[in-house]
């Protein structure tokens, strides 16, 4: 009763934000068609729907989950995350609980669209373009959502950590932001070809490597580690059949010789979106958010307002 109260209030929430505070939320415009979601996640309702960006006639958005007190005046730190469905399919409502998990622990967080391959976007490089556009979009306007824009992390579930690793690994202009830590579950790291075992290498996956072409080294984020890179909270389950699981390991290795800090949490006999609520029951959800919330609050971004 608890949680649906909850749900319909920030359904409320909505509208009041967006026509009492005019924060341009709900717009028209092409919506990208997705797969249907299952889970927790249909029981969920973000606070507010925000356009970030135009493509063409597609309209791309942030899910917001606010606390619940939030106030306009705050400056919180915030976290950016975006879905997992190999880059042409999935649903931002595939990292609603992990928003509401952080919202509930005083942190905005945000669930965005980005264009997906075969639905407005031609390859993975346009996902990446899309998720720096929305980082951009968030550093510029996000105080006026109670975001500091000092205190911003970036990540994801699967394609979607690998696009949220790229916007913080991949080169930028000088003096252009960064994330201030990332926050991964099982991500693609290397696009190459000698990356990815026979074993992982199904016709769908073959037919996927044809589209990376030569822009896979370009967008993967493992060859860009070094001693900027943001810290990072890893997190991968060793039976994954999906992503395979060393690319993490070898993740954690250059991090730790760059000297930047990566805190990765390999899983047991744990498959491909095994953090997921809906699994088991979740409590490997429970666990992984909680490292996630302990690890931020260890970096400054947690609900308290920053010292001065």
């Amino acid at each position: 009763m608890k949680r649906a109260l909850k749900t319909l209030l920030r359904l409320i929430v909505v509208l009041v934000l967006g026509l009492g505070l005019g924060l341009g939320t709900i717009r028209t415009g092409l919506i990208q068609t997705y797969a249907p979601v299952e889970g927790p996640e249909l029981r969920i309702a973000p606070d507010l729907f925000v356009e970030y960006a135009r493509r063409g006639a597609l309209t791309l958005k942030l899910h917001f989950f606010l606390p619940d007190d939030f106030k306009e005046t705050d400056s919180r730190p915030a976290v950016l995350l975006f879905h997992g469905g190999t880059w042409k399919g999935g649903h931002p409502k595939r990292m609603y609980s992990q928003c509401e998990y952080l919202a509930d622990n005083g942190l905005v967080a945000i669930s965005a669209s980005y264009r997906l391959m075969g639905k407005g976007g031609l390859s993975p490089l346009d996902c990446v373009t899309d998720a720096r556009a929305a980082f951009e979009w968030l550093i510029e306007h996000g105080p006026q959502y109670g975001v500091d824009p000092e205190r911003i992390a970036v990540g994801g579930g699967s394609a979607g950590g690998h696009v949220g690793a790229c916007v913080g690994l991949m080169p930028v202009e000088e003096g252009a932001p960064r994330p201030r830590a990332l926050v991964l579950f099982n991500p693609p790291l290397d696009l190459s070809g000698e990356a990815w075992p026979e074993e992982f290498m199904t016709p769908q996956r073959k037919a996927l490597m044809t589209v990376f072409g030569d822009q896979a080294l370009e967008i993967s984020p493992l060859r860009y580690v070094d001693q900027d890179s943001p810290p990072t909270i890893l997190f991968h389950g060793d039976e994954d059949k999906s992503v395979p699981f060393q690319q993490s390991v070898e993740f954690s290795s250059r991090m730790e010789q760059a000297g930047v800090r990566c805190d990765f949490h390999p899983y047991e006999g744990r498959t491909h979106g095994f953090y997921n609520k809906s699994r088991d029951g979740g409590k490997d959800f429970d666990q992984t958010m909680c490292l996630t919330i302990e690890f931020l609050a260890s970096l400054g971004l947690s609900a308290a307002q920053p010292p001065g």
